[in-house]
C-alpha cells in the first residue's frame, strides 16, 4: 500500500501531463489548419482581384478588344483555378453556396460584340463582373466565418 501512496504524486503528474499535451495538440491543430484556410481564401482573393482586373482592361480599356477570344480563355482559366480553389476548401467543410457560372457568363456574355457596344454598355457590364466578384467573396468569407467564428 505504502507504493500506491508513493507512485500517485508521478501517476497524477504523469495523467496532468497527458491532458496538457492533447489540449496542445487540439489547439495546434485547429490554429494551422486556420492558417492553411486563410492562405486558401487568400489565394482567392488574389484570383477574383486578377479577374476584375482582365475585365476592366478588357471593358473599359480595350485591351483584347482585337481578339475577344484572348480574354476569355484568360478569364476562364482564372475561372477554373478559382473552381479547384472552392473545391479545396469544400474539402474543409466549408461550404460556400457559389455558382462560378454566373460570374463566367457576366465576363464574357456579349464580349464578342464590344466593338459595337458604348461605352455605358460596357461599364454596365463591369459593374455586373464588379458585383458578382464582390458576391462570390462575401460568400467565401461568411462560410468561412461560420467555421471559424471570431474569438
Amino acid at each position: 500500500m505504502e507504493w500506491v501512496i508513493a507512485l500517485s504524486p508521478s501517476l497524477i503528474s504523469a495523467g496532468l501531463v497527458l491532458i496538457g499535451w492533447k489540449v496542445l495538440y487540439g489547439n495546434a491543430k485547429r490554429i494551422s489548419s486556420r492558417s492553411e484556410t486563410h492562405a486558401l481564401y487568400q489565394q482567392l482573393c488574389k484570383l477574383l482581384y486578377d479577374i476584375e482586373e482582365l475585365s476592366e482592361v478588357f471593358w473599359i480599356k480595350g485591351d483584347y478588344n482585337h481578339s475577344p477570344s484572348t480574354y476569355e480563355i484568360l478569364v476562364l482559366n482564372k475561372i477554373k483555378r478559382l473552381n479547384q480553389l472552392i473545391i479545396r476548401i469544400k474539402q474543409r467543410d466549408i461550404n460556400p453556396d457559389i455558382s462560378s457560372f454566373l460570374l463566367r457568363k457576366s465576363c464574357t456574355l456579349h464580349s464578342y460584340s464590344i466593338k459595337n457596344q458604348g461605352d455605358s454598355t460596357k461599364r454596365t457590364h463591369l459593374e455586373t463582373i464588379h458585383s458578382e466578384l464582390n458576391n462570390i467573396e462575401q460568400k467565401i468569407s461568411d462560410a468561412i466565418l461560420r467555421k471559424y467564428p471570431h474569438i
